[in-house]
């Protein structure tokens, strides 16, 4: 499924400044033309998480521009249908996934369970939240 710029709006609750802003950090998104981009699931979540962690921990997007890459290509396995969702655990060097049974001993740590994400994400989907409705990738 692929989702308009609207959609990823309305859904990760940004606004259209505050996704062009993030694009200078996050490397999966930053090359996109907004007006002619559409957002995998994967994007659209990983959107989403990063917006969890800066409105609920006060993280700055700044804070990602290392992690970016390898988190949304850790994000997409965790995604349905088979996926497992797992905590992004942010630490103050490091950001990662790991399981919620497993997350690491340390002295400071901050997490985001994806799970609720992911419902969240599909919640908006079939309660009419997105715009136009998801479009269908196409081969071509």
């Amino acid at each position: 499924m692929l989702f308009q710029p609207a959609q990823v709006l309305e859904i990760a609750g940004i606004g259209k400044d505050t996704l062009r802003h993030w694009k200078k950090f996050i490397g999966p998104i930053s090359g996109v033309d907004g007006r002619r981009h559409q957002y995998t699931l994967t994007e659209l979540v990983g959107i989403c998480t990063i917006a969890r962690a800066i409105q609920d921990l006060g993280l700055q997007i700044s804070q990602f521009s290392n992690y970016a890459d390898g988190l949304f290509q850790d994000l997409a396995p965790q995604l349905p249908p088979e996926g497992v969702p797992q905590v992004l655990c942010i630490v103050p060097n490091a950001m990662f996934f790991a399981n919620a049974s497993e997350l690491p001993d340390a002295d400071a740590i901050a997490y985001i369970k994806i799970l609720p994400i992911i419902q969240a994400v599909f919640s908006s989907l079939h309660h009419g939240a997105p715009l136009s409705g998801p479009q269908l990738e196409l081969p071509f």
